[in-house]
């Protein structure tokens, strides 16, 4: 599924969620693709330290279908989990 969201919009919520020093990775992933995957963008947010049940709220404001947002999800937390198994450093 390919959704458009206004790039100062998204900017924002990084800055809401994460902080100008936290969210400068997502920040960077944002400025410099043209598409942005959903999974690979909730990573970011968790492993900077974003609050899950607030992105949550703030991805349903763009209108993104929950079971998209859910599989976005779980595909990020099993990044995270695998890395931390094999030890891995995010």
């Amino acid at each position: 599924m390919e959704i458009e969201i206004d790039t100062l919009k998204l900017q924002n919520m990084v800055l809401r969620l994460c902080g100008p020093e936290d969210g400068g990775d997502i920040l960077a992933y944002i400025n410099t693709s043209s598409e942005v995957d959903l999974s690979e963008l909730i990573h970011k947010f968790i492993i900077n330290g974003a609050d899950r049940r607030t992105l949550l709220s703030e991805l349903r404001r763009f209108r993104i279908n929950d079971a998209d947002i859910a599989d976005a999800f779980s595909e990020a937390i099993n990044k995270i989990a695998s890395r931390a198994i094999h030890g891995e450093t995010e």
